[in-house]
């Protein structure tokens, strides 16, 4: 998870490493954060917030 991070402030408009980050969330139970990765990446596919 920590080289999901470290690519992200990269590439922090990079969709498909907001997915993996909240997949690797997920699978650590931190349903959270798994969920603002998931909403990150429909906005970044979007090009609009959800709110």
């Amino acid at each position: 998870m920590e080289e999901l991070q470290a690519l992200l402030l990269k590439s922090p408009n990079n969709h498909a490493l907001h997915y993996a980050l909240g997949n690797a969330h997920e699978a650590k139970g931190e349903l959270n954060d798994a969920a603002k990765e998931y909403i990150k990446t429909i906005e970044l596919l979007s090009s609009k917030p959800l709110k």
